[in-house]
Protein backbone atom coordinates (compact mmCIF):
# COMPACT_ATOMS: atom_id res chain seq x y z
CA UNK A 1 0.00 0.00 0.00
CA UNK A 2 1.71 3.34 -0.96
CA UNK A 3 1.65 6.55 1.18
CA UNK A 4 -0.94 7.72 -0.01
CA UNK A 5 -3.29 5.21 0.57
CA UNK A 6 -1.65 4.44 4.06
CA UNK A 7 -2.91 8.28 5.29
CA UNK A 8 -6.10 7.89 3.71
CA UNK A 9 -6.95 4.93 5.25
CA UNK A 10 -5.64 5.52 8.53
CA UNK A 11 -7.62 8.95 8.10
CA UNK A 12 -10.72 6.94 7.12
CA UNK A 13 -10.65 4.90 10.07
CA UNK A 14 -10.76 7.50 12.52
CA UNK A 15 -13.13 9.48 10.58
CA UNK A 16 -15.27 6.00 10.86
CA UNK A 17 -14.70 5.50 14.06
CA UNK A 18 -15.66 9.18 14.75
CA UNK A 19 -18.41 8.95 12.47
CA UNK A 20 -19.43 6.02 14.26
CA UNK A 21 -19.49 7.24 17.59
CA UNK A 22 -20.44 10.54 16.70
CA UNK A 23 -23.71 9.16 15.17
CA UNK A 24 -24.00 6.72 18.60
CA UNK A 25 -23.65 10.17 20.21
CA UNK A 26 -26.27 11.46 18.56
CA UNK A 27 -28.50 9.60 20.10
CA UNK A 28 -27.21 10.65 24.11
CA UNK A 29 -27.66 13.93 22.63
CA UNK A 30 -31.30 13.32 21.63
CA UNK A 31 -31.83 11.26 24.83
CA UNK A 32 -30.21 14.08 26.99
CA UNK A 33 -32.01 17.07 25.44
CA UNK A 34 -35.44 15.86 25.65
CA UNK A 35 -34.57 14.82 29.49
CA UNK A 36 -33.24 17.94 30.40
CA UNK A 37 -34.51 21.95 29.92
CA UNK A 38 -32.71 24.09 27.61
CA UNK A 39 -31.23 25.78 30.72
CA UNK A 40 -30.55 22.40 32.69
CA UNK A 41 -28.51 21.24 29.29
CA UNK A 42 -26.63 24.69 28.91
CA UNK A 43 -25.36 23.83 32.59
CA UNK A 44 -24.39 20.38 31.62
CA UNK A 45 -22.51 21.27 28.87
CA UNK A 46 -20.68 24.41 30.13
CA UNK A 47 -19.85 22.24 33.23
CA UNK A 48 -18.19 19.87 30.08
CA UNK A 49 -16.41 22.96 28.53
CA UNK A 50 -14.94 25.01 31.71
CA UNK A 51 -13.16 21.39 32.43
CA UNK A 52 -11.77 21.17 28.89
CA UNK A 53 -9.83 24.33 29.72
CA UNK A 54 -8.10 22.61 32.00
CA UNK A 55 -7.90 19.48 30.43
CA UNK A 56 -6.45 21.27 27.33
CA UNK A 57 -3.60 22.29 29.25
CA UNK A 58 -3.15 18.78 30.50
CA UNK A 59 -3.08 17.72 26.90
CA UNK A 60 -0.56 20.51 25.80
CA UNK A 61 -0.10 19.31 22.52
CA UNK A 62 1.90 16.53 23.72
CA UNK A 63 -0.45 13.65 21.42
CA UNK A 64 0.88 15.81 17.93
CA UNK A 65 4.81 15.96 19.61
CA UNK A 66 4.70 12.45 20.25
CA UNK A 67 3.87 11.72 16.59
CA UNK A 68 6.57 13.84 15.33
CA UNK A 69 9.08 12.69 17.42
CA UNK A 70 8.32 8.57 16.73
CA UNK A 71 8.63 10.68 12.45
CA UNK A 72 12.10 12.06 13.17
CA UNK A 73 13.22 8.28 14.85
CA UNK A 74 15.78 9.97 17.23
CA UNK A 75 14.74 7.74 19.59
CA UNK A 76 13.08 4.47 20.31
CA UNK A 77 8.95 4.60 20.00
CA UNK A 78 8.94 2.78 23.63
CA UNK A 79 11.25 5.06 25.02
CA UNK A 80 9.23 8.00 23.48
CA UNK A 81 6.15 6.95 24.67
CA UNK A 82 7.01 6.23 28.49
CA UNK A 83 8.33 9.71 28.60
CA UNK A 84 5.20 11.50 27.03
CA UNK A 85 3.03 9.46 29.00
CA UNK A 86 4.67 10.08 32.41
CA UNK A 87 3.98 13.94 31.65
CA UNK A 88 0.98 13.35 30.46
CA UNK A 89 -0.36 11.75 33.90
CA UNK A 90 1.07 14.36 36.00
CA UNK A 91 -0.56 17.34 34.01
CA UNK A 92 -3.66 15.50 34.19
CA UNK A 93 -3.10 14.89 38.57
CA UNK A 94 -2.05 19.18 38.60
CA UNK A 95 -4.95 20.15 35.80
CA UNK A 96 -8.03 18.46 36.41
CA UNK A 97 -7.22 18.43 40.45
CA UNK A 98 -7.08 21.98 39.96
CA UNK A 99 -10.34 22.50 38.00
CA UNK A 100 -12.42 20.33 40.89
CA UNK A 101 -11.10 22.78 43.49
CA UNK A 102 -11.17 26.13 41.35
CA UNK A 103 -14.33 26.05 39.79
CA UNK A 104 -16.17 25.22 42.50
CA UNK A 105 -14.72 28.68 44.26
CA UNK A 106 -16.30 30.73 41.14
CA UNK A 107 -19.11 32.26 42.96
CA UNK A 108 -21.08 32.23 39.59
CA UNK A 109 -21.18 28.46 39.88
CA UNK A 110 -21.00 28.11 43.77
CA UNK A 111 -23.88 25.86 45.06
CA UNK A 112 -25.04 24.98 41.01
CA UNK A 113 -25.09 21.42 39.54
CA UNK A 114 -21.91 22.66 37.93
CA UNK A 115 -19.81 22.76 41.31
CA UNK A 116 -21.84 19.74 42.55
CA UNK A 117 -20.18 17.55 39.36
CA UNK A 118 -16.86 19.32 38.81
CA UNK A 119 -14.80 16.37 40.45
CA UNK A 120 -16.65 13.68 38.38
CA UNK A 121 -16.69 15.48 34.94
CA UNK A 122 -12.38 15.95 35.82
CA UNK A 123 -12.57 11.95 36.61
CA UNK A 124 -14.29 11.11 33.37
CA UNK A 125 -11.83 13.19 31.49
CA UNK A 126 -8.64 11.90 33.06
CA UNK A 127 -9.42 8.30 31.26
CA UNK A 128 -10.32 10.04 27.91
CA UNK A 129 -6.72 11.90 27.96
CA UNK A 130 -4.59 8.80 28.72
CA UNK A 131 -6.28 6.89 26.17
CA UNK A 132 -5.46 9.44 23.83
CA UNK A 133 -2.18 9.83 25.01
CA UNK A 134 -1.72 6.05 24.13
CA UNK A 135 -3.13 6.13 21.24
CA UNK A 136 -0.22 8.32 19.62
CA UNK A 137 1.41 4.75 19.00
CA UNK A 138 -1.50 3.62 17.09
CA UNK A 139 -1.04 7.24 15.16
CA UNK A 140 2.54 6.71 13.83
CA UNK A 141 2.00 3.13 12.54
CA UNK A 142 -1.06 4.56 11.09
CA UNK A 143 -3.18 1.39 12.85
CA UNK A 144 -5.97 3.93 14.16
CA UNK A 145 -8.29 1.40 13.13
CA UNK A 146 -7.78 -0.40 16.42
CA UNK A 147 -8.30 3.32 18.42
CA UNK A 148 -11.79 3.55 16.49
CA UNK A 149 -13.10 0.40 18.10
CA UNK A 150 -11.81 1.33 21.18
CA UNK A 151 -13.75 4.89 20.85
CA UNK A 152 -16.89 2.95 19.26
CA UNK A 153 -17.47 0.43 22.11
CA UNK A 154 -16.49 3.06 24.43
CA UNK A 155 -19.50 5.42 23.32
CA UNK A 156 -22.23 2.29 22.96
CA UNK A 157 -21.43 1.73 26.80
CA UNK A 158 -21.81 5.59 27.85
CA UNK A 159 -25.12 5.23 25.41
CA UNK A 160 -26.49 2.34 26.64
CA UNK A 161 -25.93 4.06 30.31
CA UNK A 162 -27.57 7.00 29.32
CA UNK A 163 -30.71 5.38 27.84
CA UNK A 164 -30.85 3.13 30.95
CA UNK A 165 -31.00 6.18 33.54
CA UNK A 166 -33.37 7.76 31.34
CA UNK A 167 -35.78 5.03 30.25
CA UNK A 168 -35.59 3.18 33.50
CA UNK A 169 -36.61 6.08 35.57
CA UNK A 170 -33.29 5.72 37.66
CA UNK A 171 -33.66 9.31 38.91
CA UNK A 172 -36.37 11.49 40.98
CA UNK A 173 -34.70 14.96 40.00
CA UNK A 174 -32.94 16.90 37.62
CA UNK A 175 -30.11 17.00 39.94
CA UNK A 176 -30.14 13.31 40.41
CA UNK A 177 -30.22 12.72 36.41
CA UNK A 178 -27.03 15.46 35.94
CA UNK A 179 -25.29 13.56 38.09
CA UNK A 180 -26.14 9.89 36.63
CA UNK A 181 -25.40 11.01 33.15
CA UNK A 182 -22.08 12.32 33.94
CA UNK A 183 -21.68 8.40 35.70
CA UNK A 184 -22.50 6.94 32.28
CA UNK A 185 -19.91 8.86 30.55
CA UNK A 186 -17.01 7.56 33.22
CA UNK A 187 -18.15 4.26 32.32
CA UNK A 188 -17.78 4.33 28.88
CA UNK A 189 -14.44 6.30 29.22
CA UNK A 190 -12.93 3.62 31.24
CA UNK A 191 -13.72 0.79 28.88
CA UNK A 192 -12.18 3.25 26.25
CA UNK A 193 -8.86 3.39 28.14
CA UNK A 194 -8.69 0.07 28.72
CA UNK A 195 -9.43 -1.73 25.37
CA UNK A 196 -6.33 1.46 23.97
CA UNK A 197 -4.05 0.16 26.68
CA UNK A 198 -4.55 -3.12 25.30
CA UNK A 199 -4.21 -3.02 21.39
CA UNK A 200 -1.13 -0.65 22.36
CA UNK A 201 0.09 -3.41 24.31
CA UNK A 202 0.31 -5.94 21.65
CA UNK A 203 2.99 -3.45 19.35
CA UNK A 204 4.47 -1.93 22.49
CA UNK A 205 5.67 -2.95 26.20
CA UNK A 206 3.82 0.57 27.76
CA UNK A 207 5.22 1.85 30.43
CA UNK A 208 6.48 4.84 32.50
CA UNK A 209 9.86 6.31 32.28
CA UNK A 210 10.98 9.85 33.63
CA UNK A 211 14.29 10.67 31.46
CA UNK A 212 14.89 14.19 32.63
CA UNK A 213 17.18 15.56 29.25
CA UNK A 214 14.94 13.99 26.92
CA UNK A 215 11.76 15.23 28.82
CA UNK A 216 13.57 19.00 28.98
CA UNK A 217 13.68 18.12 25.01
CA UNK A 218 10.23 17.23 24.72
CA UNK A 219 8.96 20.12 26.97
CA UNK A 220 10.90 22.61 24.35
CA UNK A 221 9.29 21.21 21.61
CA UNK A 222 5.82 21.11 23.11
CA UNK A 223 5.83 24.38 24.84
CA UNK A 224 5.02 26.77 21.67
CA UNK A 225 2.57 24.34 20.29
CA UNK A 226 0.89 23.24 23.60
CA UNK A 227 0.94 26.73 24.42
CA UNK A 228 -0.91 27.85 20.98
CA UNK A 229 -3.37 24.69 22.04
CA UNK A 230 -4.52 26.47 24.88
CA UNK A 231 -4.89 29.30 23.55
CA UNK A 232 -6.67 27.58 20.64
CA UNK A 233 -8.79 26.23 23.18
CA UNK A 234 -9.82 29.43 25.23
CA UNK A 235 -10.89 31.14 21.93
CA UNK A 236 -13.13 28.01 20.57
CA UNK A 237 -14.50 27.50 23.87
CA UNK A 238 -14.53 31.12 25.86
CA UNK A 239 -17.78 31.80 23.84
CA UNK A 240 -19.95 28.52 25.27
CA UNK A 241 -18.92 30.28 28.63
CA UNK A 242 -19.38 34.08 28.50
CA UNK A 243 -23.34 33.18 26.86
CA UNK A 244 -23.82 31.34 30.33
CA UNK A 245 -22.59 33.93 32.47
CA UNK A 246 -23.90 36.70 30.02
CA UNK A 247 -27.39 35.53 28.98
CA UNK A 248 -28.18 32.99 30.89
CA UNK A 249 -28.73 28.92 30.20
CA UNK A 250 -31.18 28.85 27.96
CA UNK A 251 -28.93 30.47 25.29
CA UNK A 252 -25.46 28.25 26.29
CA UNK A 253 -28.11 25.06 25.94
CA UNK A 254 -29.06 26.17 22.62
CA UNK A 255 -25.81 27.20 21.26
CA UNK A 256 -24.33 23.95 23.07
CA UNK A 257 -26.35 21.61 20.53
CA UNK A 258 -24.58 23.50 17.07
CA UNK A 259 -21.42 23.42 18.73
CA UNK A 260 -21.51 19.93 19.46
CA UNK A 261 -21.99 18.92 15.57
CA UNK A 262 -19.09 21.54 15.17
CA UNK A 263 -16.85 19.22 17.28
CA UNK A 264 -17.87 16.03 15.47
CA UNK A 265 -17.18 18.08 12.22
CA UNK A 266 -13.86 19.78 13.55
CA UNK A 267 -12.14 16.32 13.97
CA UNK A 268 -11.48 15.14 10.35
CA UNK A 269 -9.19 17.77 9.35
CA UNK A 270 -7.47 17.16 12.54
CA UNK A 271 -7.19 13.39 11.61
CA UNK A 272 -6.51 13.67 8.31
CA UNK A 273 -3.47 16.30 9.26
CA UNK A 274 -1.81 13.92 12.23
CA UNK A 275 -2.00 10.81 9.24
CA UNK A 276 0.02 13.22 6.88
CA UNK A 277 2.00 14.84 9.72
CA UNK A 278 5.23 12.34 9.45
CA UNK A 279 5.08 12.62 5.65
CA UNK A 280 4.77 16.44 5.56
CA UNK A 281 7.83 15.75 8.74
CA UNK A 282 10.05 13.79 6.51
CA UNK A 283 9.49 15.87 3.60
CA UNK A 284 10.31 19.20 4.84
CA UNK A 285 13.96 17.98 6.27
CA UNK A 286 14.72 15.70 2.69
CA UNK A 287 12.69 17.57 -0.15
CA UNK A 288 10.89 20.84 -0.41
CA UNK A 289 9.20 20.62 -3.44
CA UNK A 290 7.65 17.05 -1.99
CA UNK A 291 6.65 19.35 1.02
CA UNK A 292 4.80 22.09 -1.41
CA UNK A 293 3.06 19.07 -3.49
CA UNK A 294 1.85 17.85 -0.52
CA UNK A 295 0.88 20.84 1.28
CA UNK A 296 -0.96 21.99 -2.46
CA UNK A 297 -2.70 18.13 -2.43
CA UNK A 298 -3.94 18.05 1.58
CA UNK A 299 -5.68 21.70 0.71
CA UNK A 300 -7.57 20.35 -2.45
CA UNK A 301 -9.00 17.36 -0.44
CA UNK A 302 -9.62 19.21 3.02
CA UNK A 303 -11.48 21.88 0.40
CA UNK A 304 -13.47 18.84 -1.62
CA UNK A 305 -14.69 17.68 2.11
CA UNK A 306 -15.09 21.07 4.04
CA UNK A 307 -17.19 23.13 1.45
CA UNK A 308 -19.89 20.68 0.59
CA UNK A 309 -20.35 20.28 4.53
CA UNK A 310 -20.72 23.65 4.96
CA UNK A 311 -23.29 24.40 1.92
CA UNK A 312 -24.81 21.06 2.55
CA UNK A 313 -25.30 21.49 6.26
CA UNK A 314 -26.66 25.12 5.76
CA UNK A 315 -29.04 23.44 3.75
CA UNK A 316 -30.56 20.89 5.94
CA UNK A 317 -29.89 22.84 9.42
CA UNK A 318 -33.28 23.15 10.63
CA UNK A 319 -33.31 19.19 10.17
CA UNK A 320 -30.59 18.15 11.31
CA UNK A 321 -31.10 20.14 14.25
CA UNK A 322 -34.61 18.66 14.86
CA UNK A 323 -32.93 15.05 14.56
CA UNK A 324 -30.28 15.39 17.24
CA UNK A 325 -32.30 17.30 19.84
CA UNK A 326 -35.70 17.94 20.47
CA UNK A 327 -38.26 20.98 18.94
CA UNK A 328 -37.25 22.89 22.25
CA UNK A 329 -34.03 23.47 20.45
CA UNK A 330 -35.38 24.84 16.96
CA UNK A 331 -36.22 28.20 15.89
CA UNK A 332 -39.59 29.25 16.28
CA UNK A 333 -42.83 30.51 18.40
CA UNK A 334 -42.70 28.50 21.84
CA UNK A 335 -45.50 27.60 24.05
CA UNK A 336 -44.85 29.16 27.20
CA UNK A 337 -46.33 26.48 29.54
CA UNK A 338 -44.38 23.50 27.41
CA UNK A 339 -41.62 25.24 25.28
CA UNK A 340 -41.24 21.51 23.92
CA UNK A 341 -44.55 22.97 21.66
CA UNK A 342 -43.53 24.69 18.67
CA UNK A 343 -44.94 25.95 16.19
CA UNK A 344 -43.68 28.32 12.56
CA UNK A 345 -46.58 30.36 12.47
CA UNK A 346 -47.51 32.76 14.95
CA UNK A 347 -51.05 32.64 14.67
CA UNK A 348 -51.15 28.81 15.12
CA UNK A 349 -49.21 29.74 18.65
CA UNK A 350 -51.78 31.97 19.47
CA UNK A 351 -54.53 29.57 18.81
CA UNK A 352 -52.81 26.43 20.66
CA UNK A 353 -50.36 27.41 23.32
CA UNK A 354 -53.49 28.70 25.61
CA UNK A 355 -54.50 25.07 25.76
CA UNK A 356 -51.20 23.79 26.18
CA UNK A 357 -50.60 21.90 29.73
CA UNK A 358 -48.75 23.35 32.03
CA UNK A 359 -44.99 21.54 32.77
CA UNK A 360 -42.80 22.83 35.52
CA UNK A 361 -39.64 21.35 34.07
CA UNK A 362 -40.06 22.57 30.65
CA UNK A 363 -41.97 25.98 31.37
CA UNK A 364 -40.41 29.69 30.63
CA UNK A 365 -41.08 32.41 32.58
CA UNK A 366 -43.30 34.53 30.20
CA UNK A 367 -46.01 37.50 29.89
CA UNK A 368 -47.11 35.78 26.92
CA UNK A 369 -48.69 32.35 25.96
CA UNK A 370 -45.71 32.02 23.31
CA UNK A 371 -42.32 33.41 22.85
CA UNK A 372 -40.33 33.47 19.23
CA UNK A 373 -36.82 32.88 19.69
CA UNK A 374 -33.86 31.74 17.66
CA UNK A 375 -32.81 28.02 18.24
CA UNK A 376 -29.77 25.74 17.20
CA UNK A 377 -30.69 25.52 13.75
CA UNK A 378 -29.63 29.25 13.16
CA UNK A 379 -26.66 28.95 15.24
CA UNK A 380 -25.53 25.94 13.35
CA UNK A 381 -26.03 27.50 9.84
CA UNK A 382 -23.12 30.52 11.24
CA UNK A 383 -20.29 27.65 12.57
CA UNK A 384 -21.00 25.36 9.96
CA UNK A 385 -19.17 28.50 8.12
CA UNK A 386 -16.32 28.64 10.84
CA UNK A 387 -15.59 24.71 10.08
CA UNK A 388 -14.45 25.23 6.39
CA UNK A 389 -12.03 27.72 8.11
CA UNK A 390 -11.14 25.28 10.70
CA UNK A 391 -10.63 22.78 7.94
CA UNK A 392 -7.70 25.51 6.00
CA UNK A 393 -6.56 26.39 9.27
CA UNK A 394 -5.37 22.65 10.55
CA UNK A 395 -3.66 22.62 7.38
CA UNK A 396 -1.73 25.46 7.54
CA UNK A 397 -1.22 24.97 11.58
CA UNK A 398 0.01 21.49 10.65
CA UNK A 399 2.41 22.59 8.07
CA UNK A 400 4.27 25.20 11.19
CA UNK A 401 4.49 21.93 13.95
CA UNK A 402 5.88 20.11 10.71
CA UNK A 403 8.28 23.05 10.17
CA UNK A 404 9.15 23.02 13.70
CA UNK A 405 7.72 26.36 13.87
CA UNK A 406 5.62 26.13 16.89
CA UNK A 407 6.10 29.44 18.31
CA UNK A 408 4.26 30.98 15.29
CA UNK A 409 0.76 29.09 16.56
CA UNK A 410 0.86 30.61 19.64
CA UNK A 411 1.59 34.06 18.05
CA UNK A 412 -1.29 33.61 16.35
CA UNK A 413 -3.45 32.06 18.95
CA UNK A 414 -2.89 34.72 21.42
CA UNK A 415 -3.89 37.79 19.13
CA UNK A 416 -6.81 35.63 17.92
CA UNK A 417 -7.70 34.80 21.65
CA UNK A 418 -7.93 39.08 22.22
CA UNK A 419 -9.91 39.70 19.13
CA UNK A 420 -12.35 36.32 20.19
CA UNK A 421 -12.73 37.55 23.65
CA UNK A 422 -13.27 41.61 23.06
CA UNK A 423 -15.34 40.63 20.29
CA UNK A 424 -17.47 38.30 22.67
CA UNK A 425 -17.75 40.65 25.36
CA UNK A 426 -18.94 43.38 22.62
CA UNK A 427 -21.62 41.45 20.91
CA UNK A 428 -23.08 38.63 23.48
CA UNK A 429 -24.47 41.31 25.42
CA UNK A 430 -26.53 42.80 22.54
CA UNK A 431 -26.93 39.40 20.32
CA UNK A 432 -25.83 36.61 22.29
CA UNK A 433 -25.47 33.21 20.71
CA UNK A 434 -25.65 34.32 17.39
CA UNK A 435 -23.10 37.49 18.24
CA UNK A 436 -21.12 34.68 19.29
CA UNK A 437 -21.07 32.02 16.26
CA UNK A 438 -20.05 35.49 14.25
CA UNK A 439 -17.34 36.13 16.46
CA UNK A 440 -16.05 32.72 15.93
CA UNK A 441 -16.43 33.16 12.45
CA UNK A 442 -14.18 35.93 11.95
CA UNK A 443 -11.43 34.11 14.59
CA UNK A 444 -11.16 30.97 12.33
CA UNK A 445 -10.54 33.68 9.13
CA UNK A 446 -7.54 35.71 11.34
CA UNK A 447 -5.98 32.43 12.19
CA UNK A 448 -6.23 31.11 8.57
CA UNK A 449 -4.60 34.39 7.60
CA UNK A 450 -1.74 33.78 9.89
CA UNK A 451 -1.11 30.52 9.58
CA UNK A 452 -1.03 31.12 5.93
CA UNK A 453 1.59 34.13 6.23
CA UNK A 454 4.29 32.00 8.12
CA UNK A 455 3.88 28.79 5.69
CA UNK A 456 4.06 31.46 2.82
CA UNK A 457 7.22 32.98 3.98
CA UNK A 458 9.03 30.53 5.55
CA UNK A 459 8.98 27.98 1.87
CA UNK A 460 7.61 30.52 -0.16
CA UNK A 461 4.62 28.41 -1.22
CA UNK A 462 1.60 30.30 -2.86
CA UNK A 463 -2.09 28.53 -2.59
CA UNK A 464 -3.63 29.00 -6.21
CA UNK A 465 -7.72 29.33 -5.59
CA UNK A 466 -8.67 28.07 -9.20
CA UNK A 467 -9.42 24.52 -7.46
CA UNK A 468 -11.65 26.08 -4.31
CA UNK A 469 -13.18 27.96 -6.57
CA UNK A 470 -14.71 25.24 -8.63
CA UNK A 471 -15.06 22.99 -5.36
CA UNK A 472 -17.52 26.40 -4.00
CA UNK A 473 -19.35 26.07 -7.55
CA UNK A 474 -20.47 22.28 -7.58
CA UNK A 475 -20.91 22.46 -3.37
CA UNK A 476 -23.68 25.50 -3.81
CA UNK A 477 -25.06 23.76 -6.99
CA UNK A 478 -25.46 20.22 -4.19
CA UNK A 479 -26.53 22.44 -1.44
CA UNK A 480 -29.66 23.76 -4.08
CA UNK A 481 -30.50 20.95 -5.23
CA UNK A 482 -30.21 19.46 -1.65
CA UNK A 483 -32.60 22.24 -0.68
CA UNK A 484 -35.34 21.44 -3.22
CA UNK A 485 -35.23 17.94 -2.71
CA UNK A 486 -35.49 17.67 0.74
CA UNK A 487 -38.96 21.04 0.36
CA UNK A 488 -40.59 17.94 -2.10
CA UNK A 489 -39.46 14.85 0.25
CA UNK A 490 -40.20 16.25 3.58
CA UNK A 491 -44.10 16.31 3.42
CA UNK A 492 -43.76 12.58 2.63
CA UNK A 493 -40.97 10.86 4.55
CA UNK A 494 -40.54 13.36 7.59
CA UNK A 495 -37.24 12.57 8.81
CA UNK A 496 -35.97 10.09 6.86
CA UNK A 497 -36.12 12.59 3.49
CA UNK A 498 -32.91 14.47 5.64
CA UNK A 499 -30.88 10.96 5.01
CA UNK A 500 -32.13 10.57 1.63
CA UNK A 501 -31.11 13.76 0.39
CA UNK A 502 -27.79 13.56 2.48
CA UNK A 503 -26.90 10.79 0.00
CA UNK A 504 -28.55 12.31 -2.83
CA UNK A 505 -26.21 14.63 -2.16
CA UNK A 506 -22.82 13.25 -1.77
CA UNK A 507 -23.43 11.34 -5.02
CA UNK A 508 -24.27 14.56 -7.09
CA UNK A 509 -21.24 15.97 -5.56
CA UNK A 510 -18.49 13.36 -6.22
CA UNK A 511 -19.95 12.70 -9.67
CA UNK A 512 -19.49 16.68 -10.48
CA UNK A 513 -15.77 16.36 -8.73
CA UNK A 514 -15.07 14.09 -10.83
CA UNK A 515 -16.23 15.61 -14.05
CA UNK A 516 -14.86 18.62 -13.53
CA UNK A 517 -11.33 17.29 -12.75
CA UNK A 518 -11.51 18.43 -8.65
CA UNK A 519 -10.95 14.84 -8.06
CA UNK A 520 -8.79 12.28 -9.99
CA UNK A 521 -10.79 9.13 -10.96
CA UNK A 522 -7.86 6.93 -10.59
CA UNK A 523 -6.50 8.54 -7.30
CA UNK A 524 -10.56 8.13 -6.03
CA UNK A 525 -10.57 4.46 -7.16
CA UNK A 526 -7.20 4.21 -5.04
CA UNK A 527 -8.21 5.58 -2.10
CA UNK A 528 -11.61 3.93 -1.96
Amino acid sequence: MNLSRKIFSNTFWQVFGRLVTALVGVISIKLITNSMPTSAYGMYTTLFELVGFFAIMADFGLYTICVQQMAEKKYSQEKILANVLSIRLILIVVTLGLASIAIPLIPKYADTLIAKNVALVSFTTSFALAAGTISSLLQYRLKMIWFSVAQILGKVVTVAGIFFVIKASMFSSIDMLFSQLIWASVFGNLILLGLTYYFVSKLIKIKLEVDRQYIKTLFKHALPYGLALILNRFYFKIDMVFIQWVSGNHQAGIYAVALKLMEIIAVIPVFFMNSALPELTNSFVNNKKRFQELISKCFRYLSLIGMPIMMGGIAVSFALTFIISSPQFLSGYHCSNDIRELHQTQEMAALQCPQVHLDKTFSMESAHSFEYFYGSDVALQIVLVAIFFVFLNSLFGFCLVAMGKQSKLLKINFYCLIFNVLTNLAVIPYYGFVGAAFTTVLSEILILFGTYFYVQKFTGYVQKLGETLKIGLISLIMAVAVSVLFGVLYPIMQNIATLVVILFGVVIYVLMALRIGVLDIDEFRKIV
